[in-house]
Parts: structure tokens; C-alpha cells; sequence
């Protein structure tokens, strides 16, 4: 219904930014009651040249719309100097028969940059209001760039110690290989391994009257055993 669309509401604190434009979705208003048609009229117009909060207090039906089809559902505000004001509740929502989406429909939010420029200044275009303390939105969107500029850093820095450290690893066995030094005829299968050619990719294997022979395969060099020691190397 929609007495209880526009009841929500009631209760609820809300941040008028005021501004420049010439027709704004969002007036307020010292009065408002029916005409002798019973059309509901607002006077006095109100301009708050700051960010004002505000709470709505209570809906009212004071008459009927300009097309004088529906009830006019009117907020009646208070104003945080105290002033009581009144607003058409379509302002923060028009209903449609269907449940509120969110806290206020339509009440526009811009982004809290654009919002953060002279914010208690009204020199600026579109009036806004807010279902949130604007300098809260801008406080935490503030921390949350902080924040995710802080992650990246970190992340930077990760990726630059993981880069260091595989590095070092590869200095090290380059070092390691280094010292073990190349193969030679003679050597054993141990010894191989302990070279720098260290284990092969892959290794072929016969065994005949005359003894076991291993072929091992390097990229493209090949290592020959004769019962277990290096008998042939070609590169």
C-alpha cells in the first residue's frame, strides 16, 4: 500500500546537499496544505546554503495530487537547526506497487570525488540527498583507495623479493655447477650425476652377453655407459 511505502521512511535521518539548479527534484518547503480543490500546495520555499541533516517525522495526506487523481503523500521534516519543513514524499521514491528496492529509490549518490568538491557550498549545480552522512561515503572511499594502494604495494614488493630469491637460487646452482665442473671418460654414473650435466632426461637401457649399456639423453647430447661406467660422449 502506499501509506506503508512512504511510512518507512519515517524515522529516518537524511544529508541535504543544496546546489543551483533551477527545478530541483528535492524542495523544501516552510508549509504545505489544500487548496479549496483540495489540491495540496506548498509555500515558502527553503534553500539551505550548507549540508543540512535531516529526519523525517512523519507522512501525511493533506490533500490530493496536482492531477487531483491520488492522495499526495506529504514528509513532515525537522531540520537539525530545528526548523520544520515539509517535502512530497515521491521525492525519495515514487511507489510503483512493488517492495522498495533499497533504502531510498532515486535518491542519486554521485561519485563521492565529485561530491567532495565544496561540499557545504551551494555554488555548484545538481541538489542531492543522501541516505548517509556524505562525508562518511567520502571518508571511507578514502580509506578504501588507502587501502588498496597499500595492497598493491605490498604486492609489489612480494613480487620483487619472489624475483630476488629466484635469482639468488639460480646464482646458486650456476655457483654449484660451477664447482662440480664437466664429465670426463671414466667416470661413474655417480659422478655424473654430481657434475654439472647432473640427471639426464631420459635413459635407454640394453643389456647383452657382453654387459649392460645406458644411453642417456641431454637436449640433444647423449652420455654412453658400459656397466656403469662413461665409455662415450657425444655432444
Amino acid at each position: 500500500m502506499p501509506n506503508e511505502y512512504y511510512a518507512e521512511l519515517v524515522g529516518k535521518m537524511f544529508w541535504y546537499r543544496p546546489g543551483t539548479e533551477q527545478y530541483p527534484r528535492y524542495r523544501l518547503h516552510l508549509s504545505a496544505s489544500p487548496d479549496r480543490h483540495g489540491i495540496v500546495c506548498y509555500e515558502q520555499e527553503i534553500f539551505p546554503s550548507s549540508l543540512t541533516k535531516f529526519e523525517i517525522l512523519e507522512v501525511l495526506v493533506l490533500g490530493k495530487s496536482r492531477s487531483g487523481l491520488q492522495d499526495a503523500y506529504v514528509y513532515k521534516l525537522r531540520l537539525e537547526d530545528g526548523t520544520m519543513a515539509y517535502m512530497e514524499a515521491s521525492s525519495l521514491g515514487t511507489y510503483t506497487g512493488l517492495p522498495r528496492r533499497q533504502l531510498v529509490d532515486n535518491v542519486m549518490i554521485p561519485d563521492p570525488v565529485t561530491m567532495a568538491r565544496n561540499l557545504d557550498s551551494a555554488s555548484y549545480g545538481n541538489i542531492y540527498v543522501f541516505a548517509e552522512d556524505p562525508r562518511e561515503i567520502l571518508e571511507r572511499y578514502s580509506r578504501q583507495q588507502r587501502e588498496k594502494s597499500e595492497e598493491l604495494e605490498r604486492e609489489r614488493l612480494a613480487r620483487e623479493v619472489e624475483v630476488k630469491k629466484a635469482e639468488q637460487a639460480r646464482i646458486a646452482v650456476a655457483k654449484a655447477n660451477a664447482k662440480k665442473g664437466g664429465v670426463r671418460i671414466g667416470m661413474t654414473k655417480k659422478q655424473v650425476l654430481a657434475s654439472n650435466w647432473g640427471s639426464p632426461d631420459d635413459v635407454n637401457r640394453t643389456t647383452t652377453v657382453a654387459g649392460s649399456f645406458e644411453q642417456w639423453v641431454y637436449d640433444g647430447s647423449y652420455l654412453y655407459f658400459q656397466n656403469g661406467i662413461l665409455t662415450t660422449i657425444q655432444n
